[in-house]
């Protein structure tokens, strides 16, 4: 099983969608969700940022 994290601001246009996308016959059980990658208390330019959490294993 793999994970990897990538901003969700970016996990379309710096090209992981089409790239995971294109690995069907090589990864099974591709699944994401997305988290808050700071508290409450972080400061308001990034308070709401969110990682993209990225799970699937290899065929």
């Amino acid at each position: 099983m793999f994970v990897i994290s990538v901003n969700a601001q970016h996990y379309q246009s710096a090209g992981f969608e089409a790239i995971l996308g294109g690995l069907d016959t090589e990864i099974v059980d591709l699944t994401c969700h997305d988290v808050r990658i700071y508290s409450d208390k972080a400061d308001l330019s990034h308070r709401y940022d969110i990682a993209r959490l990225v799970q699937f294993e290899k065929a």
